[in-house]
């Protein structure tokens, strides 16, 4: 399979446009999954819940919120 680029070419410009919006709705929900548990969490609770891996930098839009 080859990747033509022509493909991706007439609506590249207007990825970043639709991305904001995404990104900055997903920014608060992201920082509280981050930081292990929600807000108000219970004393006594797993603060720590495992491990968070990112998948897919792609633009590095959400790599710039963490």
């Amino acid at each position: 399979m080859t990747l033509d680029l022509q493909d991706y070419s007439p609506g590249a410009e207007f990825y970043d446009l639709v991305a904001r919006r995404h990104t900055e709705a997903l920014a608060g929900v992201l920082a509280e999954a981050l930081a292990g548990a929600p807000a108000g969490t219970a004393a006594g609770t797993d603060a720590y819940p495992g491990t968070v891996v990112e998948l897919g930098a792609g633009t590095g839009r959400v790599t710039r919120l963490l």
